[in-house]
């Protein structure tokens, strides 16, 4: 911190002794430059002094600085692990429903004419037309979650 503090204070001494010139050329444009230009009447312009620094000024504003910057980096750090959770996670139910899907179809082409069981408990002898009915679904979930 202390490097930057005279850094700081070595541009502005640089600055105060800088010596800035102008002159108009043969067509009529005015020039600004740091050196005398040659075969040309050239003037001085003064520049005003340098604001005054205060070195624990300096060194508070560069140490919000590094602050802010440190907030924004966590920030979208979070963001960016925030993210990759959820398609973690979504990726996860993909794949469970994935199996799910090949799981049914795998009890349904085996099943033939039996019994299933319903989700309020009882049991249901599926028709042929049903059993293909939801081999089907089995099949369109598949093809939707198993990528």
């Amino acid at each position: 911190m202390r490097k930057w503090t005279l850094v700081l204070a070595t541009l502005w001494a640089v600055a105060a002794d800088a010596r800035v010139y102008r002159w108009v050329d043969a067509g009529g444009e005015v020039h600004f430059g740091d050196h005398l230009p040659a075969r040309v009447e050239a003037e001085r312009v003064r520049l005003p002094p340098p604001p005054k620094v205060d070195p624990k000024a300096a060194m508070k504003a560069i140490e919000e600085d590094h602050r802010r910057g440190v907030e924004e980096y966590l920030k979208a750090r979070d963001e960016a692990r925030s993210k990759h959770a959820a398609a973690v996670a979504k990726q996860a139910r993909r794949q469970a429903s994935c199996d799910t899907a090949r799981a049914n179809l795998s009890k349904l082409e085996g099943l033939g004419n039996r019994l299933v069981q319903m989700p309020d408990g009882s049991f249901v002898r599926l028709t042929e037309e049903d059993r293909q009915a939801r081999m089907t679904e089995a099949r369109t979930q598949i093809k939707k979650y198993c990528k």
